[in-house]
């Protein structure tokens, strides 16, 4: 007894290795067999393309009078703040050592958190989960992925979400630089038993804050370490419950919103996909149409759109048969838009993070007006 405890955090005992006689060649070789360790995809940040807030500091001078017409960020903002808090410090050192994003307000203090948890909000489609392969491609990273759905039925029984989180935060941190991405990040904390059958989303919670901010003991990881926490979401107001809510928000450094792609945002991303599949400089009209009719379209619903019209044989019959942007807005036409709604309570739910426009304690689950 008393092994390991002595005064100060060094001498604070670490939590108990369940993978403490396998190596980790071993563990690694598991974790990608299992599917946790996933392949990064070839993307960058460049790819996640949109325009500048050119009006922002007018928007910003209209919010000081009525706080609920704050604007959105811009793309442009998107990609700053994401190489801010979630490249520069997982790519670099000494950036790590001295930056300040290691540590959360909490009260009228600022308490450090283990992993930088970083939280990417946005309507399906708006470019979360291509961001967190961005992430990792930008910085040559390991990613692991805790989605829930990934998880589904790997590492069963009563000891086996706690294996699973401390073999992924044990190898994150032993090979740095690590993106661990949490897809569905609302559902990790949305208490109760799940309806049906199958694997409840939450089960890994316990282990995750256990490890990461224990409440006796050492964590797992330090601020120091090269390990990013990147949870995505695009119902984060599914978290209605107050203690699930101010858990959910608490557990995040940093929450990025991620809007829809105004009609610059659009103009510009209808460009460029054009371009990259085949077509030598777009006609503007054509391109000023698609942005008017795609309003209320995400940014991957306009990509599926591109994807899926100007295939590489498309682009060969070019010369016989000129392109038209009618190709184009009949398969929009199939396309989901997100509706007003949806969007108005992802809105809601960011302004509620920022305390505008809404009381303390949530009751709606994020459904309000903006």
């Amino acid at each position: 007894k008393g092994k390991g405890k002595g005064k100060g955090g060094k001498g604070k005992k670490m939590p108990k290795d369940p993978t403490a006689s396998l190596s980790l060649e071993y563990l690694y070789e598991q974790l990608v067999g299992d599917g946790i360790l996933k392949k990064v995809d070839p993307v960058s940040l460049e790819d996640f393309v949109g325009s500048y807030g050119l009006l922002g500091q007018a928007m910003d001078k209209l919010a000081e009078a009525d706080p609920t017409r704050l604007p959105n960020p811009s793309f442009a903002q998107i990609r700053s703040a994401v190489t801010e808090y979630c490249i520069l410090p997982l790519g670099s050192d000494a950036v790590k050592r001295h930056c300040p994003l290691n540590t959360a307000p909490k009260g009228s203090k600022r308490v450090e958190k283990n992993g930088t948890p970083v939280l990417l909000c946005g309507v399906p489609g708006s470019g979360k989960r291509m961001l967190a392969h961005a992430v990792a491609s930008s910085c040559g990273a390991n990613l692991f992925d805790l989605t829930p759905s990934n998880t589904e039925g790997k590492y069963p029984g009563k000891k086996g979400p706690g294996d699973l989180v401390h073999t992924v935060l044990k190898v994150a941190k032993a090979l740095p630089p690590s993106v661990v991405l949490i897809g569905e990040a609302e559902s990790v904390w949305v208490s109760g038993k799940k309806k049906g059958g199958g694997d409840p989303p939450n089960r890994i919670l316990k282990a995750l804050t256990s490890l990461l901010a224990p409440k006796k003991g050492a964590a797992l990881l330090e601020p120091s370490d090269r390990v990013l926490i990147l949870g995505t979401s695009s119902q984060p107001y599914a978290c209605e419950k107050a203690k699930d809510y101010n858990a959910f928000r608490d557990f995040f450094c940093k929450i990025l919103y991620l809007p829809l792609p105004d009609y610059a945002a659009r103009c510009k991303l209808w460009t460029h996909l054009l371009e990259r599949a085949g077509l030598d400089r777009p006609c503007l009209d054509d391109v000023q149409a698609l942005a008017r009719v795609s309003d209320a379209f995400s940014a991957g619903a306009i990509a599926e759109v591109v994807r899926r019209t100007i295939t590489p044989r498309r682009v060969e019959r070019l010369a016989a048969k000129p392109f038209s942007v009618h190709d184009l807005v009949s398969q929009l036409a199939q396309q989901e838009p997100v509706y007003r709604e949806d969007d108005s309570a992802m809105r809601g739910w960011y302004h509620k993070t920022l305390g505008i426009g809404v009381e303390p304690e949530p009751e709606g689950g994020g459904k309000e007006a903006k």
